[in-house]
């Protein structure tokens, strides 16, 4: 047992050396990791490893010579994930083999390489995956291609990924990690929006980015440096979108919960307690954002600049409410940060 785990073992201490810019030693474990694998005749093993050599030499110098072995590594791992039938290997294996071509200046290839891991990766349901793709693609349309249109819409679709993953975020610490790994979306989207001389669209994207991770920082204490008035007002700003952040999050998951009854036709009890509990959601949901706007206004007048950090529009449900037909029957509502969905029944 414990030789067919020694290649996994020496693949991830290769992984980690790498990271660690010892390219020498990652490359050692690498090779040792492969031989293993390979005399086990484990081919799922073999293929990562391929795979993860091939990313630690584009890390250590993106020369063309190095970038053509790193994908002969990739060509080999690509046949070897055709014969083993597995779609996830070889939708890893094409999406780095489309960086490592745009490395190289990109060609005819690179779009249609990631093209087709972004399909594999949609079906297999691997969504961050399917975002880093887009953003490699994203990067090559703009760079390359000069798309700007298509490149933004790439990184629209990755920043849309990345964002309803994070929502579903229970622990904030991986809130913060995983926001931080998708932030060049967010700054590249933002450029090509000011090359389409679309401004104000370019700076909402700076806004959703400060929401998604500075924000999140700062409401777990771990930069809050400043004292007085405007940092407490800060804080507990930040706190209490952290908590209507998880009322959504219930919100969603109430909804999600709604559709599987009405396909598995689950008694109607159990609906209409799901349906009070959503009702509890909504009223705790207006009662933060009230109290998000008394805060807000507070930090405004004490300190406008840290006030625009944490800006989040909002609508009460009440408000909504007063705007449909009096005999419509609202079903659900969920307010994620910049849209609203809304079940309801028509009287016809």
């Amino acid at each position: 047992e414990d030789i067919k785990n020694f290649p996994a073992v020496c693949n991830n201490l290769g992984c980690f050396y790498g990271d660690l810019e010892e390219y020498a030693h990652a490359y050692k474990l690498f090779e040792t990791a492969l031989d293993s694998a390979r005399a086990n005749q484990n081919l799922h093993q073999e293929v990562q490893i391929l795979n993860n050599y091939a990313i630690c030499l584009l890390q250590s110098d993106n020369s063309p010579e190095t970038v053509k072995e790193s994908l002969s590594l990739l060509i080999n791992a690509l046949s070897i994930s055709d014969n083993m039938d597995s779609a996830f290997a070889r939708a890893n294996t094409l999406m780095n083999m489309g960086l490592a071509h745009y490395l190289i200046g990109g060609d005819t290839e690179t779009e249609k390489i990631l093209q087709e891991a972004i399909q594999l990766f949609g079906s297999a349901g691997s969504k961050s995956n399917e975002a880093l793709a887009l953003n490699i693609l994203g990067n090559y349309l703009k760079k390359y291609k000069h798309n700007t249109i298509e490149a933004v819409t790439a990184f629209d679709k990755s920043i849309n990924i990345n964002e309803e993953i994070r929502r579903k975020l229970k622990k904030e610490f991986h809130r913060i990690s995983y926001a931080d790994m998708f932030c060049e979306a967010y700054e590249m989207a933002a450029k090509c929006r000011f090359d389409l001389n679309q401004p104000q669209i370019a700076l909402d994207y700076i806004e959703r980015a400060k929401a998604k991770s500075l924000i999140d920082l700062l409401s777990g204490n771990l930069i809050i440096n400043k004292k007085g008035k405007s940092a407490r007002l800060f804080s507990q700003a930040a706190a209490i979108l952290n908590e209507i952040d998880e009322i959504n999050a219930a919100l969603e998951a109430v909804s999600l919960k709604d559709s599987s009854f009405l396909k598995e036709g689950l008694i109607r009890s159990k609906a209409d307690k799901d349906k009070e509990y959503a009702q509890s959601l909504l009223d705790a949901l207006d009662d933060k954002n009230r109290a998000f706007k008394i805060i807000y206004t507070e930090l405004v007048n004490s300190s406008p600049e840290e006030a625009s950090l944490i800006y989040r529009p909002y609508q009460e449900t009440e408000h909504i409410r007063c705007s449909i037909p009096q005999d419509t029957v609202v079903l659900n509502l969920f307010q994620a940060e910049r849209e609203l969905s809304i079940v309801f029944i028509f009287p016809d």
